[in-house]
């Protein structure tokens, strides 16, 4: 059974692992999440996601 990714938000991310409270996370890589705006479905608007990983519990979380 897979287990469900954290999501923080970048403005409460305190660089220690959400599940461990360890100081040894890392940046994994970034994805883009696209949205089409209300009004004009051509238009898209998106958000940048991280995915970091712990180093000490090697689990992983994301930050938005």
């Amino acid at each position: 059974m897979a287990q469900e990714v954290k999501r923080i938000p970048k403005r409460e991310f305190d660089a220690l692992c959400p599940y461990c409270r360890s100081k040894a996370v890392f940046f994994v890589t970034p994805y883009r999440v696209e949205d089409s705006v209300p009004g004009n479905p051509s238009a898209l608007s998106g958000i940048i996601i991280e995915t970091w990983s712990c180093a000490v519990c090697y689990r992983t979380f994301e930050l938005s």
